[in-house]
């Protein structure tokens, strides 16, 4: 891709939990966002909820300068679809993608921008475990970034700043949210949108993240249970 200058009109996608949406601004610099129906396994809704945005902002596709994308841990079958879309619409303007962590985009929804605290960002629970991903705020541009996340089980040993919040919904573990919790840190309810991202997205500097659609890519916790099936029974 030849070079570009940091993107300013951009598409943001959140699709890694069921509470999916769009967003990006209007012409006059107002955030717009739309929800998007999921759990249709008939449809894909996100197309139309795009289409929509667009008509909506006083936009064209080709008047797009970069897509931002919720890149997960989170909900397998919207993160897929919603980053296959995001690389072909990219791929067919020749414009460049950001792909944040889904913790970043949570804790950016949930916290205040004037809230500086870290947070631990709960997700992805399965069998008594979850993904545990740490979010400080970048101290030059004052966005939410990853500092990096593992696999959790209640047993497991913890180790972080005092001053965290945990983001954990009711569908994870209990026992690893109270482990996290543990010495007084405040649990929220996490929320996550595609305004947050749009406005982490907007603050990230073109040299540090936006790149080539053909590295954005899925990030997941563990090994895809349907790949780790291919892989037994080719052996």
């Amino acid at each position: 891709m030849s070079s570009l200058e940091r993107p300013r009109r951009i598409l943001a996608i959140e699709c890694s939990t069921p509470a999916a949406s769009v967003a990006m601004r209007s012409r006059s610099g107002d955030l717009l966002e739309r929800p998007v129906a999921t759990g249709d396994r008939r449809r894909d809704h996100l197309p139309p909820a795009i289409d929509a945005l667009l008509v909506e902002s006083g936009c064209a596709r080709h008047d797009l300068d970069g897509i931002a994308i919720s890149e997960g841990p989170g909900g397998f079958t919207g993160l897929r679809i919603s980053v296959a879309l995001a690389k072909g619409i990219a791929e067919a303007l020749g414009i460049p993608t950001l792909g944040v962590a889904s913790a970043a985009v949570a804790a950016a929804s949930t916290l205040a921008d004037e809230d500086p605290r870290p947070a631990l960002v709960v997700l992805a629970t399965d069998r008594g475990t979850a993904w545990v991903e740490a979010i400080g705020v970048d101290a030059a541009t004052g966005r939410r970034v990853s500092g990096g996340g593992r696999i959790m089980e209640a047993s497991s040993a913890f180790e972080g700043p005092g001053d965290a919040v945990v983001l954990a919904d009711a569908k994870q573990d209990p026992e690893i949210v109270a482990m996290l919790a543990a010495g007084g840190r405040e649990v929220l309810e996490p929320r996550i949108s595609a305004g947050s991202l749009l406005r982490l997205a907007e603050r990230t500097p073109f040299e540090t993240g936006w790149a080539d659609p053909d590295r954005l890519a899925v990030r997941y916790p563990r090994v895809p249970e349907a790949v780790a099936k291919w892989n037994a029974g080719a052996r």
